[in-house]
């Protein structure tokens, strides 16, 4: 009997009548999923596991990333880095600047901080 191509590199077993079938693999899904995975193989005219194994062998995979939120990430870091460099020409320039001057500069930092938050949680 001839093994699965993860064990016999070089011989596809794709599609062959000779697939080694004692090697279950479980794949977990909700009711939903399942029921449109099962409607989706009827439509192919497959069984659900030909489906499946099909699907997942012609596939190519997906990035696990949002690039939207990756784009906002790195605006962000550009944004910080703006005030910090800010931050440091004004106190070389105006070493006279007030407490208050600095704090209103720094009061928008948690904002910038709760939105960076924000956007990392959106991306996982």
């Amino acid at each position: 009997m001839r093994k699965p191509t993860s064990y016999n590199k070089g011989t596809p077993t794709h599609g062959s009548d000779r697939r080694d079938r004692h090697r279950p693999m479980a794949v977990y899904v909700s009711d939903t999923e399942r029921a449109e995975i099962e409607r989706r193989a009827e439509l192919a005219n497959r069984s659900c596991s030909d489906y499946l194994r099909s699907t997942a062998l012609e596939c190519a995979p997906q990035r696990q990333f949002d690039r939207r939120a990756l784009l906002s990430i790195i605006h962000l870091h550009e944004l910080l880095c703006r005030v910090e460099l800010t931050l440091k020409q004004m106190l070389a320039e105006h070493p006279e600047t007030t407490a208050d001057g600095l704090y209103g500069l720094l009061a928008r930092i948690p904002e910038a901080q709760q939105r960076l938050a924000e956007i990392v949680g959106d991306a996982r």
